[in-house]
């Protein structure tokens, strides 16, 4: 995707100066679900540099169009509003992934600034490659008289393109809260074949996008985490929500409870949305369901602007007079339900709703050291035990999925230990990953084993799974490395237990390619050299063409940076098994074009994989130019 943006300079009743974090806040959110290739605009004080600071933080590259020569418009457009939006400039300016254009000024000062609206269009057209979007951000609303930023929402427009707005006039306590209630992260779904649909990219990638345009905060609740408290922060932001958005996906139970619970207490603000691939069950045949596309791990960009288009307006065009429940639909003259007083939040003791919205703000700007001081806050506040407790487990998941392990490890721990029994199956096998990949102070080996041991608990407790399985391997896979690390021989029963352990896994679920590309790598490696059989190189080389399949039928192509990944070490095994030049020129492909579009996560995940391989004996040859892909 490439983001086109412009908007106004702070200091003035269209961009207070007080407003200027919480429009900052917003950008985040925004560049964050977008994930822009590259970003076009200028560099003014204001809105430009918030948005050119935001993209370079989520990885993006960036073409700067400048009015005159830069050391003039940084005296005139910039260090004029205050010293440090000067220092901003130049710290921005000087990344690497920047790259400056200065156009010359014309006679005419607002015939400078028009040539430079002109141009960022053009400059964006000159970089888009096959298959990307132009979206235009436009950080202003329309003003009388001359309005460059209006100028170029008016010619993006013409084009057919999708614009989106911030209004930086708009504060924090201003701004309407949508509340989300939609499946939290990456899980099977069985009905449609995929192992890993990651639902958080709805969210990311559509609604926060759409929400921000249309004026509201998002909020979400990992309901998960949150059902020991169902009676005190969901179920007042349920009934208090300016706007409550219901995603369909996967027909969760726990959202479908939450929209009825809506339904059955507010007599309009209700929205619904849903994978175009959906069946929409009986209960909500009467109402509009608004379908958008997108595959099991990724949007295609065409599919994601149109949602984005076509939400963005139903959410600015909520009539909170209207009856979207049916259940007042049905019996219009009913009263919509009035919950007690909720106790008045104080800066010593701020509401359950205000805490739960600063975490989803943490997560969706990907800021794991404001989620380190949040659980610090929380746990420090007299809160409701339980209220605290679930706030914490939500943070400590989000810290997981932000690679943040020690973080998690810490934030979860009081909670897991005291669920003697194991009943809490996520939070065990949550805790129990962020044991086994922290690297904090402490025994590596003692983190380990007591993963080890939760795993067992939880079996032992709820059966088997395609997730304890995985964790199990991950365990004794993590022995192996170490021991290989310290240049030890790693115990073969670590590696025969971290085998068993995927090989389970895959057999249990064949469309699971990733315990299947892990038995494949540990069989070869200990074949080839940790003293293995040779029947070890038999099946790992039986097992590939499975593995291939597995990932072909989850949406290889799809950009999905996963499967690319499995293809791409699929391609490597073949040639450290059979010496197939072309599988390395393969592997090499696929492996720059996963290192191109992966995440911080992701890099990580692969280096570490490949590392394991150059530490068990893998040629360097071989392997280096693929780490080279990662950074």
């Amino acid at each position: 995707m490439i983001l086109v943006y412009a908007g106004r300079r702070p200091g003035s009743a269209a961009f207070p100066a007080a407003n200027v974090e919480f429009v900052g806040e917003q950008i985040e959110q925004l560049l964050e679900g977008l994930r822009p290739r590259v970003v076009v605009g200028s560099a003014a004080a204001g809105a430009d540099l918030l948005v050119l600071g935001a993209a370079l933080r989520v990885g993006a590259g960036a073409h700067v169009q400048l009015a005159g020569t830069r050391a003039a418009f940084r005296e005139g457009s910039v260090a004029d509003k205050d010293p440090t939006w000067g220092r901003r400039f130049d710290a921005l300016l000087a990344q690497r992934a920047v790259t400056t254009t200065e156009i010359a000024l014309a006679q005419d000062a607002e015939e400078s600034y028009r040539a430079v609206t002109a141009e960022l269009l053009r400059k964006a057209a000159d970089v888009r490659e096959v298959g990307e979007e132009i979206v235009v951000l436009a950080v202003s609303v329309p003003r009388k008289g001359v309005d460059h930023t209006e100028e170029l929402v008016e010619a993006q427009r013409a084009a057919g393109g999708l614009v989106l707005r911030i209004d930086p006039a708009r504060t924090a306590q201003r701004t309407p809260r949508a509340f989300v209630a939609m499946p939290f992260g990456t899980k099977p779904y069985l009905e449609r074949r995929w192992h890993n649909y990651d639902a958080d990219l709805t969210y990311r990638r559509l609604l926060v996008p759409a929400l921000l345009d249309a004026g509201y905060r998002p909020l979400r609740a990992d309901t998960d985490a949150l059902l020991e408290v169902i009676d005190h922060t969901m179920l007042r932001e349920i009934a208090t929500a300016d706007v409550l958005v219901a995603d369909l996906a996967m027909l969760n139970p726990n959202v479908m409870w939450e929209l009825g619970v809506r339904h059955a207490w507010r007599r309009s603000g209700t929205i619904l949305i849903a994978p175009d691939w959906v069946r929409n069950p009986f209960d909500v045949a009467r109402i509009p369901v608004h379908g958008y596309r997108r595959g099991a791990r990724a949007f295609r960009e065409a599919d994601l602007v149109e949602a984005v288009a076509h939400l963005r307006k139903v959410f600015a065009q909520v009539d909170r007079r209207a009856d979207d429940s049916p259940v007042f639909a049905s019996f219009g003259s009913l009263a919509e339900v009035q919950l007690p007083a909720a106790r008045v939040p104080t800066a010593a003791l701020p509401a359950p709703g205000e805490l739960l919205a600063e975490i989803t703000l943490a997560v969706d700007r990907r800021r794991p050291s404001e989620l380190d001081g949040l659980v610090a806050k929380i746990n420090a506040l007299a809160l409701d035990p339980a209220t605290a407790a679930t706030l914490v487990e939500q943070a400590g998941y989000a810290l997981n999925a932000l690679d943040e392990h020690e973080r998690a490890r810490k934030a979860l721990a009081p909670l897991a230990r005291a669920d003697t029994q194991h009943q809490r199956r996520r939070l065990q096998e949550q805790y129990a990953h962020a044991l086994i990949r922290s690297a904090g102070a402490g025994s590596a080996t003692a983190r380990l084993k007591e993963a080890q041991k939760r795993v067992t608990a939880v079996i032992d407790v709820h059966g088997p799974s395609g997730e304890t399985y995985g964790l199990l391997g991950s365990i004794h896979k993590q022995r192996v490395k170490d021991a290989l690390d310290g240049a030890r021989t790693p115990a073969a029963t670590d590696l025969a237990a971290a085998i068993d352990a995927y090989d389970e896994g895959f057999r249990g679920d064949p469309t699971d390619f990733y315990p299947g590309i892990n038995a494949i790598a540990l069989l070869r490696l200990r074949g080839q050299h940790l003293g293995g059989p040779k029947q070890d190189l038999r099946r790992a080389a039986e097992l590939l063409p499975v593995v291939r399949f597995a990932v072909e039928r989850q949406g290889a192509y799809d950009g999905d940076v996963w499967a690319q990944l499995t293809l791409a070490e699929c391609a490597l095994h073949e040639h450290l098994l059979k010496g197939a030049k072309r599988s390395l020129k393969d592997a090499g492909r696929l492996y720059g074009a996963a290192g191109a579009r992966a995440d911080a996560q992701q890099r990580r995940s692969a280096l570490r994989q490949l590392d394991l391989m150059l530490a068990a004996g893998d040629p360097p040859a071989a392997i280096e130019p693929l780490r080279a892909a990662f950074g």
